[in-house]
């Protein structure tokens, strides 16, 4: 058996990823692979799509390959670690992209502009009042995939929750 080395010209890692969706049998290291899932992502969503060597410099200036945001060593493949710590391309509000781990990537969102980069790192915003709140205020999750390990709701938020079923429930 012949070892292929990775498709993108100038690598020299062994190539043992495919992307099957393309109906080619390329393969690609680890990181290239990734490059083209963040590549298919972005066209898929109408958003700016990035070179391989845009995405090469913007890994050249993460710190030890740490998350910006929340200080997590990411990594290329799902298998190395699991979901939340795989790295993710961001298109920022402001027009640019980084590159973030997939949980700060899945947080992003419910912040307004690009105010999740300077939130307080105690604090945490509820999904369902949509406001700031420290991180006693939420009951702990069992959710793995939560960095936190903290429930979405805050709770206030699972208080009233549970009064309006009690009320329901009595009716």
């Amino acid at each position: 058996m012949e070892i292929e080395l990775c498709k993108y010209s100038g690598c020299n890692l062994i190539g043992t990823f495919t992307n099957h969706k393309d109906r080619t049998n390329d393969k690609y290291c680890a990181k290239h692979f990734r490059f083209t899932r963040m590549i298919r992502a972005a066209r898929g969503r109408n958003k700016y799509v990035p070179t391989f060597h845009e995405l090469e410099v913007l890994l050249e200036n993460l710190v030890n390959f740490q998350c910006p945001s929340c200080q997590k060593q990411m990594k290329f493949t799902v298998y190395e670690s699991g979901m939340p710590d795989i790295v993710s391309l961001q298109h920022n509000r402001d027009g640019s992209i980084s590159l973030i781990c997939l949980s700060c990537n899945s947080r992003h969102q419910h912040y307004p502009n690009d105010s999740f980069y300077f939130r307080d790192k105690n604090m945490k915003r509820c999904s369902k009042c949509k406001t700031e709140k420290m991180l006693n205020q939420f009951h702990k999750s069992n959710n793995t995939v939560n960095i936190l390990k903290l429930q979405t709701y805050c709770k206030d938020c699972i208080k009233i929750g549970r009064n309006l079923n009690k009320i329901s429930n009595v009716a």
